[in-house]
């Protein structure tokens, strides 16, 4: 019997894309433009799964979606809901996706997303479930990266009973996208992967998610490799063959690692924006003195300059024959005035703080430059 998907939203162009793309797979699609009618259908028919935009009329994807995880009967609970949103990203949303239980959440263009994969990954998921009577969501969310279907399957299973929300990438090119679609709290991969092996996603993971768990899955655990994977940024590592009940201790603490990474990105984020607060506020300052400086400057110093440069100016075109002496001495104070008459307004023009070594380590405004 084909799986049934209720896809919610008043988008025209978002239903068109969602809905050709599981029709094409065999799918059964339930259409309606609005949160309430799909809360009335999940109720009156048998529903896999629901994709719903968060922008729905009525009930919106956020409210249904929590609906389900506390309000429904037990049946309705265990319904994956991905939520989408085409029209924007944001980091809040994502968050919000969690809170309220979503099994994903999309944002921006749906061009590159392969729905009909997602959608049976999220009802597989879901029977798996039902089947373990897993408890969905509450610890976080992990991507796995491994090829082995075995090992997959039983990392899947272990770490779901422990409380964590899985999805399983089986090569290195979809294990990034998963990272980058889903942002998980952790990631496990498999040193050796089709397409890109577990060191390429993990530098490509850690670069694009620095605040994110990395456990490597890897048979050949050499000191030299050892040494290669904590430089590329690992929190931790096991080995093959493993008892898969030793996962979880490693997952807590490379979790508690990456709060603690966390906790010191947004310290470090504070410090520089505290630094360049700090410093915005020395050269509002300093401009303020040099302002206090300059008017000073001018109500003191011009008008006796001026007088002085009135007097030299006098003198020098007196009628009559001065001493060739007196009349040097005389220019070199007239150019002496100019010059501080074109210094002080100089500082009337100041509008950056650039400053010049002056000796040593002693520092000056620099008026050459204003």
């Amino acid at each position: 019997m084909p799986a049934t998907v209720i896809v919610c939203s008043a988008d025209p162009a978002l239903v068109a894309r969602v809905r050709g793309d599981l029709d094409a797979k065999g799918f059964t699609v339930e259409l309606v433009s609005d949160g309430d009618s799909a809360w009335k259908l999940a109720h009156d028919k048998r529903i896999d799964l629901v994709i719903a935009d968060i922008n729905a009329p009525g009930i919106d994807g956020f409210q249904l979606c929590r609906l389900f995880q506390i309000e429904a009967p037990k049946v309705l609970h265990r319904i994956p809901v991905i939520l989408v949103s085409p029209a924007y990203r944001d980091e809040m949303v994502t968050r919000l996706a969690r809170a309220v239980g979503a099994w994903m959440c999309i944002q921006g263009s749906l061009e590159a997303v392969n729905l009909a994969g997602l959608a049976t990954e999220a009802i597989g998921r879901s029977a798996q479930a039902a089947d373990g009577d897993a408890p969905r969501g509450g610890r976080g969310w992990l991507v796995i990266g491994e090829d082995d279907p075995d090992i997959a399957k039983m990392l899947n299973l272990h770490l779901t009973r422990q409380g964590f929300e899985v999805v399983v990438g089986t090569d290195g090119e979809e294990t990034e996208r998963l990272v980058k679609e889903m942002e998980p709290d952790l990631l496990i991969t498999d040193y050796q992967l089709p397409k890109k092996n577990g060191l390429e996603v993990v530098k490509w993971a850690r670069a694009a998610r620095p605040q994110m768990a990395i456990i490597m899955v890897t048979a050949h655990s050499s000191p030299e490799l050892l040494v290669e994977l904590v430089r590329t940024g690992v929190d931790d590592f096991l080995a093959k063959p493993f008892d898969v009940t030793a996962i979880a201790p490693l997952v807590e603490i490379a979790l508690r690692k990456a709060s603690i990474r966390n906790i010191d990105l947004q310290f470090r984020a504070m410090t520089l924006e505290l630094l360049q607060v700090h410093q915005q506020v020395v050269r509002t300052q300093r401009m303020a003195a040099i302002g206090e400086v300059g008017l000073a400057v001018r109500h003191e110093v011009n008008n006796p300059l001026t007088a002085l440069m009135g007097q030299a100016e006098m003198l020098l075109h007196r009628r009559g024959d001065l001493p060739e002496d007196v009349k040097k001495r005389l220019t070199t104070i007239h150019e002496m005035a100019v010059r501080i008459r074109d210094i002080v307004k100089q500082l009337e023009d100041i509008k950056e703080d650039r400053t010049k070594t002056y000796i040593g380590t002693v520092r000056m405004t620099d008026l050459g430059k204003m």
